[in-house]
């Protein structure tokens, strides 16, 4: 693929990440995401299948988005040589770290929610939907289990389990902060009770 056309592809994805949070990823036409990126109709179908494949898309980019967030905490907080960590440190750092590298625009969030809605009622991208939340759990998962090992450090609970737990905390504050800005550290500080409540 040219670089023009990934370049292209890029832009019809932000144009449709906007979209969908202010018309919904249902009421959003193909002919409303293509204007917001500056683009024609046939500019889409020439990138896109259809709308449910640029949502494939989206959702294959925001997966890896967050795996290369997660590599990179671990990478920041894993000291050279294998020092250990105070638990207490380690814990605070790593949310620290790992929020940093999320997204936080609003659109984003959005778009992550309206992802969930749209699964519901459509089976065919709900498959797609589940398969890539159930890997990159998976992912994250095994990449969690070396980090505590490396520091001489276990989780209390099966580690698919946690990172479930810590995926719902995450998703539910992070929406909740939406309707309720108030207290920006919320999420910081309700991750780090959980994963060092966790930890043992």
């Amino acid at each position: 693929m040219s670089a023009r056309r990934l370049q292209t592809r890029q832009r019809l994805m932000e144009a449709a990440a906007r979209v969908f949070e202010e018309r919904g990823i249902e009421g959003a036409s193909v002919e409303e995401i293509s204007e917001a990126a500056g683009f024609t109709r046939g500019a889409f179908y020439s990138n896109f299948e259809s709308k449910d494949d640029l949502c494939f898309a989206l959702l294959r980019s925001l997966s890896e988005t967050f795996l290369t967030s997660v590599r990179v905490t671990l990478e920041q907080i894993t000291p050279p040589g294998g020092a250990q960590v105070e638990r207490a440190n380690l814990v605070d750092t790593a949310v620290d770290i790992f929020l940093a590298t999320q997204p936080q625009e609003r659109h984003i969030v959005v778009l992550l929610m309206e992802m969930q809605l749209y699964a519901l009622r459509h089976p065919e991208f709900a498959e797609i939907h589940s398969a890539l939340n159930d890997e990159t759990h998976r992912i994250f998962a095994g990449v969690l289990d070396t980090a505590l090992a490396n520091q001489g450090l276990a989780l209390s609970l099966p580690t698919d389990q946690v990172v479930e737990i810590l995926h719902a905390v995450h998703n539910a504050t992070q929406a909740s902060s939406l309707v309720s800005p108030a207290a920006p550290d919320r999420l910081a500080s309700q991750l780090k009770t959980v994963l060092g409540a966790l930890l043992r």
